[in-house]
């Protein structure tokens, strides 16, 4: 297996920090030329409407029942990460929309220097400042750090995963579990599929740093998982006492999966999708706990009856998720539904499909070399498993996005490499005796 240097490097430091720079200045040159004069829609306003409500103290509720009818009805249809995020901004003094999308730009910028860190990690330094380069003018991502959604906090929650593992594969030690698992339960506070974490990336990095030691691997997965548990506990607890049920995260599952499994998503355009229609129930529920289960039911007796239908759904999410099926209806979706410029979604998919086309080779490259490649495969598998349970969308991809950067860095420094290495080789060829004779002479006379 490959061991690059991950000692101190000056150079390294430098030129990463000046491309945080330049990251930041991106985001906020997006945030304060695009991204604030595009109208909010859906989720974007939810999550703006339960920040500022935390900010002023009212509380965790339905914020659309509070502005319209006045009433103090609890909500848990998001998990409560990235409304604490916006509130923390708001109770600092960003109550301005622009200000909490200016923050999603710092935040973004830390996921561009966790990028570069990963990819040091696994191809040294040339890949790692690659990978952050390609980051800090990748659209996919810094679209998505400009809208007040919750997917720019979870993809840096996910890289920090990420590095603390490959540094904790070197060494170790409980104290860098305990540490994996307070960001794997953030994760899980901000984005529900966080809990993907754990046997997607946690378990398999826990066997490999402990291959000989099985019970010792056993130990760690175990500590991190008790830590996961105990963030998720003050949250459980507080659900069990406004709606007298278990909430395990949040109740968007049963919208999720009840929007997700109809007639119209395992039919026609909408193949793969969501639709609201699927939502529509017979009888109105009581409460959101019973709205969401309702929804589940629906949605999963809709899967049971149509099981032979099952394998053409998933593969059309996951090519949605990746890109592959009807890209520009799906790209006019999302800019419609999820906050973001048209224009932009466009160009993110272009340079996305580029990102692939170096990404795929970059793998091959990887696993030729022996590189430590499996916790970014983690990634992809979590995006996988995510898309499948649910629906296509090429935002759930996100956190696979900086895999995708690492993965296009590799192939990258190694087309570089090996250039410069055919060139010096060439340089250094011995002349032949007569070719010499050549050179030094001139050529013959006629």
């Amino acid at each position: 297996m490959s061991n690059p240097n991950h000692g101190p490097s000056r150079r390294f430091a430098i030129c990463l920090i000046a491309l945080c720079v330049l990251a930041l200045v991106v985001r906020s040159a997006y945030v304060l030329l695009v991204s604030r004069h595009h109208p909010l829609n859906t989720d974007a306003l939810v999550y703006r409407a339960l920040g500022l409500e935390l900010a002023r103290g009212d509380g965790y509720l339905e914020p659309f029942t509070l502005a319209f009818r006045h009433l103090r009805v609890p909500t848990a249809g998001f998990p409560p990460g990235y409304p604490g995020f916006l509130a923390a901004i708001d109770f600092l003094g960003g109550r301005a929309l622009v200000w909490q999308l200016l923050a999603g730009g710092c935040v973004g910028t830390a996921t561009v220097a966790l990028t570069g860190l990963v990819g040091r990690r696994v191809g040294g330094d040339k890949v790692g400042l690659v990978a952050a380069a390609l980051a800090v003018g990748y659209p996919m991502l810094f679209v998505a750090d400009g809208t007040p959604m919750s997917e720019s906090l979870f993809v840096l929650q996910v890289s920090t995963v990420l590095f603390l593992l490959y540094v904790t594969y070197e060494r170790p030690t409980m104290r860098r579990w305990l540490a994996i698992g307070v960001v794997a339960g953030v994760a899980v506070l901000t984005r529900g599929e966080g809990v993907l974490l754990l046997p997607c990336l946690v378990l398999p990095s826990a066997i490999a740093a402990n291959r000989r030691q099985l019970g010792r691997a056993v130990w760690a997965f175990v500590a991190v998982i008790l830590v996961v548990a105990a963030m998720l506990t003050p949250w459980e607890l507080r659900n069990r006492r406004a709606f007298g049920k278990t909430v395990l995260i949040s109740n968007n599952s049963g919208t999720s999966v009840g929007g997700a499994n109809c007639e119209t998503t395992y039919h026609g355009v909408r193949l793969g999708s969501w639709d609201v229609v699927c939502e529509r129930l017979v009888a109105p529920p009581k409460n959101e706990v019973s709205i969401s289960e309702a929804q589940r039911r629906h949605g999963v007796d809709y899967l049971r009856h149509h099981l032979g239908r099952l394998p053409v759904v998933v593969t059309v999410r996951l090519a949605r998720t990746f890109g592959f099926y009807d890209p520009l209806r799906e790209v006019r979706w999302e800019a419609a539904y999820e906050s973001r410029p048209h224009g932009w979604q466009v160009a993110g998919w272009i340079v996305y499909v580029v990102m692939l086309s170096l990404a795929i080779p970059g793998a091959v490259i990887a696993m030729r070399r022996r590189l430590r490649v499996g916790p970014l495969v983690g990634c992809i598998v979590m995006v996988v498993i995510t898309t499948s349970a649910t629906y296509g969308n090429q935002r759930f991809r996100i956190i696979a996005e900086p895999t995708l950067l690492v993965l296009a860095a590799v192939a990258l420094v190694a087309v570089v490499d090996s250039d410069l290495a055919g060139h010096v080789r060439r340089r250094r060829v011995p002349l032949a005796p007569e070719a010499s004779q050549v050179s030094a002479t001139g050529p013959p006379l006629q």
